[in-house]
């Protein structure tokens, strides 16, 4: 409804929209009239905001160490969705691996964190509601001589489905 009403959609920016319209009877996810709308977008791309983003990768990282094992080498997988466009999420990678690099376990010998990035996909195909890209990223903890343990390893898509690298640098 936004790429209708504005002309374009930026999959960067977040949206708000508040509007009246006349869904099609025999199908309410069409609309044959608008009465008004009112669209406002935003990106949120200041220093603070990537740090409050790093700190909640840091606090999901603490929680999942506290449930791992104290007598064998541990890996975390972090879910992060990420749709802030290429410079946020580079900038939030980078602040994810310092966080990672110089966390200190607690209660387990922690090794190895993988940061899964989801990317929604914007489709209007009925069968494809979950539409994602996924990259990863293996941040090491600390300084050990542990080796990454799954080379390009993904949680949700097929293991041999992925492209190598990270979604915001620009090979698509």
């Amino acid at each position: 409804m936004i790429e209708l009403l504005v002309g374009q959609y930026d999959h960067q920016s977040d949206h708000s929209i508040s509007a009246k319209w006349r869904p099609v009877d025999h199908n309410l996810t069409y609309t044959d009239a608008i009465y008004h709308a009112s669209i406002v977008s935003w990106r949120c791309v200041s220093p603070v905001a990537i740090s409050k983003k790093a700190r909640h990768f840091k606090s999901v990282m603490s929680n999942a160490e506290r449930q791992l094992p104290s007598d064998r080498p541990g890996v975390i997988h972090i879910g992060v969705e990420s749709y802030s466009g290429a410079q946020v999420d580079f900038s939030r990678h980078v602040a994810n691996m310092l966080e990672t690099r110089f966390f200190k376990p607690r209660n387990s010998r922690l090794r190895w964190v993988y940061g899964n990035y989801f990317v929604p996909e914007a489709t209007t195909r009925h069968d494809e509601s979950w539409a994602i890209t996924e990259t990863m990223v293996p941040y090491k903890v600390g300084s050990h001589r542990t080796e990454w343990p799954l080379p390009g390893h993904l949680l949700v898509s097929p293991e041999n489905g992925g492209r190598p690298g990270v979604h915001w640098d620009g090979k698509e």
